[in-house]
């Protein structure tokens, strides 16, 4: 899934960045909304990922998501 999201992404990046380097944006603006964009991805991934928040040990993170049964 993360792979078919990526190739998502890359193919929306792709269809958008001439449109706003031609728009009222220019080439400037148009790098500045992508990297608020990642910022403000950068800022929920820390703050909403269990694995992110809170500082916690390796083992903690791996029991987030497996199983105490196996």
């Amino acid at each position: 899934m993360v792979g078919v999201f990526g190739y998502f992404t890359t193919f929306i990046v792709s269809l958008t960045t001439q449109p706003l380097m031609q728009s009222h944006l220019q080439v400037a603006g148009t790098f500045i909304l992508f990297a608020t964009i990642t910022f403000a991805g950068g800022i929920w991934m820390t703050l909403y990922m269990k694995e992110t928040s809170g500082g916690l040990t390796d083992k903690q993170k791996k029991s987030l998501y497996i199983p105490n049964d196996l």
